[in-house]
């Protein structure tokens, strides 16, 4: 006898296996929200630009934004709902990976805010917390330049050993509020 729902839990659980889950979304980038300064004044008409590498599917993404008068920038989460089958999985299965960067340009130089490796697709965050948006304050003056980013651990956020590079300083992390279902 034929078993709608045991037949359809096998071919989601298969196609997750071969390469993709067609029902969920891969993370590529939290949210993430930036205050830059200079001084510790704000820094206006700054350029960001924020880039996701996605090695296991060939993607790269890029979004540019500029600092508003306050000297805040923000960018949304980044996810693919794409199905994407690759067959290699089959073969050859690899961690999930991310490469993740911001780079803030200012009077003619770039700055390394952010750069991070992420290890997982899941809605986790880089310091696995749920869905957060992450916060964080770039001091651009006398900071070093991209060629010579400093290595800042991420404090007590999450798992102690995550740690990205970048000027930045990781200011808070923000829940994401739950939106009451419609009844």
């Amino acid at each position: 006898m034929f078993n709608f729902k045991h037949t359809t839990n096998t071919l989601l659980f298969l196609l997750g296996v071969l390469g993709g889950n067609p029902s969920m979304a891969r993370v590529y980038f939290s949210e993430i929200e930036g205050l830059v300064t200079w001084n510790g004044k704000p820094v206006v008409g700054a350029n960001v630009t924020r880039t996701a590498k996605v090695p296991a599917f060939d993607k790269n993404f890029e979004e540019k934004t500029e600092t508003d008068s306050d000297g805040k920038f923000h960018f949304d989460r980044l996810e693919d709902k794409e199905f994407h089958f690759n067959p290699l999985n089959l073969l050859f299965p690899a961690e999930p990976l991310v490469f993740q960067s911001i780079v803030i340009h200012y009077q003619g130089k770039d700055y390394l805010a952010w750069k991070f490796t992420r290890h997982s697709y899941d809605e986790e965050s880089e310091f696995g917390d749920p869905s957060p948006r992450i916060k964080i304050h770039c001091e651009l003056n006398d900071a070093p330049d991209l060629e010579q980013p400093s290595r800042i651990p991420s404090r007590e956020l999450g798992n102690a050993d995550r740690t990205f590079e970048g000027i930045c300083r990781i200011i808070g992390i923000d829940k994401p509020v739950q939106k009451e279902k419609d009844q």
